[in-house]
């Protein structure tokens, strides 16, 4: 159970607790950009840190599915068609 985020927040405003990272600043407004290796204990950077250290909402991944083509709404021969494009159209490698 951590601190009250509203409470860590005035702590830091009132200057009672440092930021736990330069890249920190802007976190309470919204424009900072979270630290991905802070949360598993693998940040080296410490309070030299570019991103921020506060906590986060975890993102949700995408999964393999969506970040490939999808090759199943393609009609017959799209398949050999893109093959002959990355092999510049010579229909080998050769």
């Amino acid at each position: 159970a951590g601190m009250d985020p509203a409470e860590l927040e005035e702590q830091v405003r009132t200057g009672k607790r440092p930021l736990p990272s330069m890249g920190s600043t802007g976190h309470f407004e919204g424009t900072c950009r979270r630290c991905c290796f802070f949360p598993k204990g693998r940040c080296t950077n410490g309070s030299n840190c570019e991103f921020c250290h506060f906590g986060h909402e975890k993102r949700k991944r995408k999964g393999k599915r969506d970040m490939r083509y999808d090759y199943g709404d393609m009609e017959a021969g799209g398949k050999d068609d893109i093959l002959q494009q990355l092999v510049g159209g010579h229909g080998g490698f050769g």
